[in-house]
C-alpha cells in the first residue's frame, strides 16, 4: 500500500511578512505531533512560476492519514490554504525529507483518464538513465487521492542550469538516456497538458 501524502498551497496574508516564517514552524509542529513528517516546504518569493506570497508545503503520513482538522490549525490565519490528499506511486517507498540546496521542480501531469498507471510505468523505468545522465534526483511521483485529478512530480536539481540543461535532446548514441526520452515523450503524449514551477527548497 502506497503511503499518503497531503500537497498545501498555503497564501500569506500579507507579502510573505515574517509571520510566515512563524506559520510555517507552528505548523511542522503539529504535523510532527499527529505523527506525520513534513517532507518539504517551499517559498513562492524568489522562485519561479509562483504568486510570491504562496508556500507549499508536503506532509507525509506513515500509515493511515488523519483528519486535516487535527493538525491543520496553524493554516487558520493564512489568506487561503488549499490541501490536497495524495498518494504515492513508484516514489517515494516512505515519507523522508526531500534533498536541500538547489532546486525543486513541481511539474503537474493533467493526465488522460485512465492511463496513470502507464504514466508511472513510463516515468519509473525513465528515472535510472536520468538520473545517472544529469545531476538530479526524483523525490517523487504522486497521484490525487480519489484518481480524478492530476498527477504531481517532484524532482530535485543541482541548479536552475543543471534543469535547463536537463531541457536538451539525446542523441541515438546515447543510449540509455535517449530511450528514457522516448518514455518522456510518450508521457507527453499521454497528458492533456502540464505546467512546471521551480522552488529552492526550505531548511
Amino acid at each position: 500500500m502506497r503511503e499518503n501524502y497531503d500537497y498545501l498551497l498555503i497564501r500569506a496574508q500579507s507579502d510573505m511578512s515574517p509571520g510566515l516564517g512563524s506559520q510555517l514552524a507552528e505548523l511542522r509542529r503539529s504535523v510532527t505531533g499527529s505523527g506525520g513528517t513534513v517532507v518539504g516546504s517551499w517559498l513562492g518569493a524568489g522562485s519561479i512560476g509562483w504568486f510570491d506570497d504562496e508556500a507549499v508545503v508536503l506532509v507525509g503520513w506513515p500509515g493511515r492519514r488523519p483528519d486535516p482538522a487535527g493538525w491543520s490549525a496553524p493554516l487558520d490565519d493564512a489568506a487561503g490554504a488549499e490541501v490536497i490528499a495524495m498518494q504515492a506511486t513508484a516514489r517515494p517507498a516512505s515519507p523522508g525529507v526531500v534533498r536541500t540546496g538547489g532546486v525543486h521542480a513541481h511539474r503537474w501531469l493533467d493526465v488522460e483518464p485512465g492511463h496513470e498507471d502507464e504514466v508511472v510505468d513510463l516515468s519509473a523505468g525513465a528515472w535510472p538513465a536520468f538520473e545517472s545522465s544529469f545531476d538530479a534526483h526524483i523525490e517523487g511521483l504522486f497521484r490525487v487521492e480519489d484518481g480524478a485529478g492530476p498527477m504531481l512530480l517532484v524532482t530535485w536539481y543541482a541548479s536552475v542550469a543543471e534543469w535547463e540543461r536537463s531541457r536538451g535532446v539525446a542523441g541515438p548514441d546515447q543510449g540509455a538516456l535517449a530511450e528514457a526520452q522516448d518514455n518522456f515523450r510518450r508521457r507527453r503524449q499521454l497528458t492533456r497538458r502540464r505546467v512546471v514551477r521551480l522552488a529552492r527548497p526550505m531548511s
